[in-house]
Order: C-alpha cells, then structure tokens, then sequence
C-alpha cells in the first residue's frame, strides 16, 4: 500500500518550503555581499601595494642618488679646477689670435 503523508505533514511541507527558499536567498545575499567586500578589500591591497611599490623605489633612488654624489664629491671640486682652467685657456688663446687689427684690410 502506498504511503500517504498526512495532512499536518503537508501543511509543514508547503509553510516550510517559501522559509527554506527565504533562508537560501538570505543566505546567498550574504554571500554576494561576502563576495563584494572581498572584492573591494583585494582592489584596496592591491592599490596600497602599488603605492608602496612607488615610494620605496623613490626612496631607494633619493638613497643611490645621495651616496653617489658623496661619493663623487671629491672628484668634482678637482673636475670643477680644471674645467675653469681650461677655460681660461679658451679665452686666452680667442684673445690672443683672433683680435681685430687696427689696420683695415686693402682690397
């Protein structure tokens, strides 16, 4: 003989049914909402990695660059001497061989 479900047990069937599905979309709203935050949370850590990235490589570069001028510092009050040098040269030498002469030019 076939098995009838009594009727107390199909009035829990049909009110329990529409709070199961209520929980299942709850539950999945919960979970899409989940899902949102972790979304922006991995946007936000990878904006903040970007911008980390940024500033130590600026950093690092402010620091290469402030040991090499110490390290170049010596050198250059030495490359300073003798570029004025030479260029005192330079101008001596313009002075002495391509003066204007007093006497013009006969044609």
């Amino acid at each position: 003989m076939r098995y009838k479900m009594p009727k107390v047990g199909l009035l829990a069937g049909v009110l329990v049914a529409p709070l199961v599905g209520v929980l299942v979309v709850l539950a999945a709203m919960q979970f899409y909402y989940v899902q949102e935050m972790l979304a922006a949370l991995l946007l936000f850590s990878m904006g903040f990695a970007v911008v980390t990235a940024m500033i130590s490589i600026l950093f690092l570069l402010d620091r290469g660059l402030y040991r090499a001028l110490a390290w170049t510092g010596p050198c250059t009050a030495h490359a300073a001497q003798r570029l004025h040098r030479e260029w005192v040269q330079v101008e001596q030498f313009g002075r002495k061989h391509f003066h204007h002469s007093e006497q013009s030019v006969e044609r």
